[in-house]
């Protein structure tokens, strides 16, 4: 569920770093500081959220590889209980 919520806001950073790129080169033809200033902050805040939830997913995926790596773990063990001499059959 948080895998998707952050991959959602990741579009969403996407789509407003292209916004701030497109108003920036809109300002800087029309020589608009506060264009300029507003697109500017429009692409920092989308650089340091789309840092901030790729290092979320990042996270994610570290733990998502623990808990499966745990779960081999666990049936490698279980099955080696329910594999005894008596249980195998020689062909």
């Amino acid at each position: 569920m948080k895998k998707k919520r952050n991959r959602e806001k990741l579009d969403g950073v996407g789509q407003l770093l292209v916004d701030g790129n497109q108003k920036l080169k809109n300002s800087v033809k029309a020589g608009d500081k506060a264009g300029i200033s507003a697109a500017e902050i429009m692409q920092e805040t989308a650089t340091q959220q789309s840092q901030k939830l790729n290092g979320e997913l990042s996270e994610l995926r570290s733990k998502q590889n623990h808990v499966e790596s745990q779960k081999r773990k666990l049936l490698a063990k279980s099955l080696e209980k329910d594999v005894s001499p008596d249980t195998l059959l020689l062909v």
